[in-house]
């Protein structure tokens, strides 16, 4: 099967994608945001707290291993895609119905163990989904893709949260957990909704294509893969140390953020909505900006800029925690910051993996998971003994956050040893600095025609004018 998009297929196809984002969004909305607090509410410590932000990536993670043998019990990629999500959206009753049979406990153990299930079915799953994607939208574009949909998915995201301050309102006030039983039933309505827009996506491949594909990557042993795919591919094995660095330098502190602002400094529902909203509005802001520079100068560059700025975001829930208005501003900040360090992930997998996306986003994901579980344990790990040190909790979160801001720097140093595949020059503080990404994003929402904006904002547009301002000056002097 010969598989070719015409303009309103990718049209088409676009518009589908952002429905099944739209309402996985929803349903990821409702587990970022509410799983936390309701295993504080059951009582869970923070290395419960931390196990669930990493545990279940991690240890699911291996599962894409068995991608292929996978992939060859289907008819094709979007085929297994929607069965595992469909499935993944069931799996979300039971976690909803666990606290009316257990005590508060044990029901913290088995959400964590029914959120590594739905974590699972989804991961495993997740290098077919990209190799499906990638044939569906020009790789070149994908930058712009990217961003737009992300964009989209940003705005709808605030929605939920906005009912977020109230429904936590009133479970804390009637001392009830149906609330949020009936908020994780939601979660799985809104993934099999995502499902039905998959389903209407184009197919890239028939069985006959996958059985070759996968008879063809049967025959090659897993360790002879490994060596092919990570260690003799010098440029692919850079970015994946780069990502162990960079996401055991994210999660050293990002998994305890939301246990450090909910129950150490108490802020009201609505206090953390706005904080939240906040990062989505700096990401929002910025990610066309980003997505255009991944575009037009390479992921790369991305990456280096985003590895630049992750750690100083961090500065003030260190030193000016007391000032909130100060920790919106930080949050936003990280909001910028996340959305182009997470677009220049995925761009450079997209753009650089030229064979076997499915095996090399593989092992990415592996890498991936192990690293943000080894940051997560490692700032258990700091907050125990910073805890027993200064006797004060509060204190060792404090210590971890200064800890992290020196950590992450390693990341940045090791981000100039990427391979430098700029097609052009971009200078970090210039464009970064001076063009700000968010100046750049608000003006995507004005009615200004492409050459005003291009005239406002073109990275080229500087040199271009002094070159004018030169040639005026010749004339006027002749």
């Amino acid at each position: 099967m010969i598989f070719k998009q015409s303009k309103n297929q990718i049209k088409r196809d676009f518009s589908f994608s952002v429905k099944d984002g739209v309402f996985w969004v929803l349903m990821n909305s409702i587990a970022i945001v509410f799983l936390v607090p309701y295993l504080i509410s059951l009582g869970a410590n923070s290395f419960q707290i931390g196990l669930l932000n990493s545990f279940p990536l991690f240890i699911t993670s291996f599962l894409v291993l068995i991608s292929y043998k996978i992939l060859k019990r289907f008819k094709s990629k979007k085929h297994a895609v929607v069965i595992f999500l469909t499935l993944q959206a069931l799996m979300w009753i039971p976690l909803a119905m666990a606290y009316f049979f257990f005590s508060n406990s044990i029901t913290i153990w088995i959400v964590i163990l029914i959120y590594t299930i739905i974590t699972a079915l989804g991961t495993v799953i997740h290098p077919i989904y990209m190799d499906w994607i990638r044939k569906l939208f020009p790789t070149k574009q994908m930058g712009f893709y990217i961003a737009k949909k992300n964009i989209i998915l940003e705005f709808v995201s605030i929605f939920p949260i906005f009912l977020i301050g109230y429904i936590l309102d009133v479970i804390f006030k009637s001392n009830t957990f149906i609330g949020y039983s009936i908020i994780f039933i939601f979660a799985g309505i809104f993934r099999f909704f995502s499902t039905r827009f998959l389903n209407r996506m184009s197919e890239t491949e028939d069985k006959e294509d996958i059985l070759k594909l996968v008879k063809k990557k049967q025959k090659i042993p897993l360790l002879k893969s490994f060596k092919d795919e990570v260690i003799k591919d010098k440029s692919f094995l850079k970015f994946l140390i780069f990502i162990i660095l960079s996401y055991i330098g994210i999660h050293l502190a990002t998994s305890y953020v939301s246990y450090f602002i909910l129950h150490l400094l108490n802020y009201s529902s609505m206090e953390y909505v706005i904080w939240k909203i906040s990062f989505i509005l700096g990401t929002v802001l910025s990610l066309s900006y980003w997505g255009y520079v991944s575009d037009n100068y390479s992921p790369v560059k991305v990456l280096k800029i985003s590895a630049l700025f992750l750690p100083l975001f961090l500065i003030i829930p260190a030193f000016f925690y007391s000032n909130y208005s100060l920790m919106v501003f930080s949050i936003f900040v990280a909001g910028v910051i996340f959305g182009a360090f997470n677009l220049g992930v995925l761009d450079y997998l997209y753009k650089n993996i030229k064979k076997d996306l499915i095996g090399h986003s593989s092992y990415f994901l592996i890498i991936q998971a192990s690293s943000i579980f080894v940051g997560t344990l490692l700032g258990s790990g700091i907050i125990y003994f910073a805890t027993k040190f200064y006797s004060s909790e509060f204190k060792a979160l404090i210590f971890l956050f200064i800890f992290t801001i020196f950590f992450r720097f390693i990341a940045f140093f090791y981000s100039l040893k990427l391979e430098k595949l700029e097609r052009r020059d971009l200078r970090f503080f210039k464009y970064v600095i001076f063009q700000r990404p968010v100046l750049y994003g608000l003006l995507q929402f004005t009615h200004l025609s492409h050459e005003e904006k291009k005239l406002l904002l073109d990275l080229k547009f500087k040199s271009e004018f002094k070159k004018i301002k030169f040639k005026l000056f010749n004339q006027k002097k002749q």
